[in-house]
């Protein structure tokens, strides 16, 4: 990534993903010494109401599975292969 981006002749990098995937979308690009404008494309709201309801339910699946990549990306840095 870092080679693809470094030929290139722009003085901005945006950054364009999810509010979910932001921050493990940055650490990745820190990772290679790259500091990107983060954008937002999309973000989930919660509703509320008395009975449970699917849409809360993925965005909690979501959110589950970004903390797990968060931590693995931790992992494998302290591990040496990032």
């Amino acid at each position: 990534m870092s080679a693809i981006v470094g030929q290139s002749h722009y003085d901005t990098l945006i950054l364009v993903t999810s509010a979910y995937h932001m921050p493990r979308a940055l650490l990745d690009f820190q990772c290679f010494g790259i500091e990107p404008q983060p954008q937002i494309s999309s973000a989930r709201r919660v509703r509320l109401g008395v009975l449970p309801r699917f849409d809360n339910l993925v965005a909690a699946e979501i959110a589950l599975h970004e903390l797990a990549g968060l931590a693995q990306f931790h992992l494998y840095r302290a591990i040496g292969w990032f």
